[in-house]
């Protein structure tokens, strides 16, 4: 929208340099009809200010509107490690020491890291996260989803909770970075394309791990 107003602010300077310099309105600039020029004149001006105005606003809200989004991938990045944290420190510390993680699970059951989750409604990450890391979020989600049911179920095995729980961790650790390229992105020190392609290996790593 930005580009829009900006264009329609460069016509209309465009067509006020044709009309103070062009011979064709020489007449209207110094006859009897001086008075109606300077008023087209005018009016042509405030129209240049009022979507130049535009364009500063828009451009002023869009990097507001990134600067928070940074905040909650930030807090989201929180919300994972502390997933993180939990799945090491109760079920896979106590799958370590040999004993059943179930009774543990039943008590504290597994669960999405609950700030990231938000993000695929939030309206900030639906207006400004790119393309390929909304792709790469709904991969982490999607599976995670499935991770957290998986480990909670009540007919999954011992052995299987720790097989899954090791999966989630790993999507876990795919989802942080997911967020700390997109974060760069929106800070400007990443370009898109360069997202995409760190993107894509972060995907194509996961994929190959689950083989």
């Amino acid at each position: 929208m930005i580009y829009a107003y900006i264009a329609i602010a460069v016509i209309f300077i465009s067509v006020t340099v044709f009309l103070l310099n062009s011979k064709m309105f020489a007449s209207f600039r110094e006859g009897d009809k001086k008075r109606t020029f300077d008023f087209l004149v005018s009016l042509i001006s405030t129209f240049i200010g009022f979507f130049i105005a535009l364009s500063l606003n828009t451009l002023s809200g869009t990097v507001t509107q990134k600067k928070n989004l940074v905040k909650l991938l930030d807090t989201s990045n929180l919300s994972i490690e502390n997933t993180e944290m939990k799945i090491n420190g109760m079920y896979m510390a106590t799958a370590k020491a040999g004993q059943d993680i179930t009774p543990v699970i039943m008590s504290s059951p597994v669960e999405l890291p609950r700030l990231y989750e938000s993000i695929e409604t939030n309206s900030l990450a639906n207006d400004y996260l790119s393309a390929a890391a909304f792709q790469a979020y709904v991969l982490c989600s999607d599976n995670m989803r499935f991770f957290v049911k998986s480990a909670n179920g009540v007919t999954t095995t011992n052995e299987q909770k720790v097989q899954v729980l090791t999966k989630y961790l790993k999507y876990l650790d795919l989802a942080k970075k997911v967020n700390n390229l997109e974060i760069q992105r929106l800070k400007g020190s990443l370009s898109e394309s360069d997202e995409d392609s760190q993107l894509q290996k972060l995907i194509n790593e996961i994929t190959a791990n689950q083989k």
